[in-house]
């Protein structure tokens, strides 16, 4: 928010018209993408393991799917249907790293509860955003959802009873978490929507393992195992279905 706030202010005056009409919008999108939603997923890591994360994180397209099936009144065809089953399946196959044991072993907690309300939130963003738009510059709305999430954050950071000073190793991970979490992903996220919808725009999210496993080979040095490649293949194959096959929007 702080960051964003000597560019953005500007815009600010000359939308406050546009701001105080849609202001009941700018308060659900900064509440649920901008807060909820970030904040139980960060809340989920103390809780829970990283793959339960990932297995939970991968239902955000099947539940922007739903909501927008029920909000939007998208129509989808069979086709798109069993895409998007496809989709999610070579998610999980990457996710399990081919090997079904993997799920007799999972254990689900206090942690996951937290993190499946951060993707039913996340959805419900993504959702109002395409339902509402909003005629502002990106950057503006972004800076908008940000300080709403700001607001609403800090009564929590001051009744907090741990006191939080940053490390030197620590450091390097809040830049990544303010620029690119918070701000360029929401902002490209937010561009997508505008694009191609919330539904498409979500899909996106299988991506993740796969991208996760690439860059871990480039950077970490660890090997490509088969599983990535046929999760690849399963995953691209479903999205393929989707995107081949057009839908209504009534």
């Amino acid at each position: 928010f702080l960051v964003l706030t000597p560019i953005c202010l500007p815009q600010i005056k000359k939308n406050i018209g546009v701001i105080k009409k849609n202001h009941l919008t700018l308060l659900y999108l900064g509440f649920f993408g901008m807060g909820l939603s970030q904040s139980m997923t960060y809340f989920s890591g103390h809780y829970t393991s990283p793959i339960n994360m990932s297995l939970v994180n991968s239902l955000i397209p099947a539940v922007t799917l739903t909501m927008s099936i029920i909000i939007l009144k998208t129509r989808l065809s069979i086709g798109q249907y069993i895409g998007v089953l496809v989709s999610l399946l070579g998610v999980i196959y990457v996710l399990i790293k081919g090997d079904m044991k993997v799920l007799h072993g999972l254990e689900f907690n206090y942690g996951d509860i937290l993190m499946l309300i951060g993707t039913f939130s996340y959805s419900l963003y993504s959702i109002i955003l395409n339902k509402n738009p909003i005629i502002m510059s990106s950057w503006t709305l972004l800076y908008c959802q940000l300080f709403v999430a700001s607001v609403l954050l800090f009564p929590l950071m001051l009744v907090t009873s741990e006191s939080y000073i940053p490390s030197t190793e620590s450091i390097p991970l809040i830049i990544y978490a303010v620029f690119f979490l918070s701000i360029i992903s929401t902002y490209l996220w937010k561009k997508a929507i505008d694009m191609i919808g919330a539904m498409k725009t979500s899909l996106s999210m299988n991506f993740m393992p796969v991208i996760a496993a690439m860059l871990s080979y480039i950077i970490l040095g660890e090997d490509i195992e088969s599983y990535h490649v046929i999760g690849t293949v399963i995953i691209i194959s479903g999205l393929v279905a989707i995107n081949l096959t057009r839908y209504k929007k009534s």
